[in-house]
């Protein structure tokens, strides 16, 4: 676990904005296909969508209470055979490792979600991703970025990075 939260020190927020409602969810699919190439590993995402009303759905897309039950079911499992009964050890580790995972507020700040979503407009999205790597495929990204009509709305990136990300976003008037 410590390495968890080295890995979300480590990490860049990007939020990028979509001036329709299905921009946000089309491109986290596209963003998962370019982590299975390698290019980058995302550590969490969230989508906020403004309709025509005021409201804004969010949907936080990676959960992490997984993790914590396979976690907890290794040390109920331990536990358990300490004890003498190793199933009812690894049921009650995963159920605690559950519930702890869930319990965690790990990724994206909320209220940095909340204030991003107060400026978005009808009928748009965002997606705000938070990543790990990615600095040594730079070149690779920034091209595979360059069709999508997208804005960078804020991120954690270097000033360079960032500079090099707008670029290779920026749409010829």
């Amino acid at each position: 676990m410590a390495s968890e939260g080295k890995e979300q020190q480590d990490a860049n927020v990007t939020v990028f904005m979509f001036e329709d409602e299905t921009g946000a969810e089309n491109f986290l699919d596209t963003v998962m296909a370019w982590q299975e190439k390698g290019l980058f590993q995302v550590i969490d995402s969230v989508i906020a969508v403004r309709g025509v009303g005021s409201d804004v759905e969010v949907t936080q897309s990676h959960k992490f209470g997984g993790k914590y039950a396979a976690i907890g079911s290794g040390i109920g499992l331990a536990a358990g055979l300490l004890l003498g009964g190793p199933i009812g050890g690894l049921a009650a580790g995963a159920v605690i490792g559950g519930i702890s995972g869930a319990m965690k507020d790990y990724g994206i700040d909320d209220k940095f979600i909340e204030e991003v979503n107060m400026g978005l407009g009808q009928n748009t999205s965002a997606l705000f991703l938070m990543t790990t790597g990615g600095q040594e495929n730079m070149d690779e990204i920034l091209a595979e970025l360059r069709p999508f009509k997208v804005r960078v709305a804020s991120t954690t990136l270097s000033g360079d990075q960032e500079a090099q990300l707008k670029a290779a976003l920026k749409r010829e008037e």
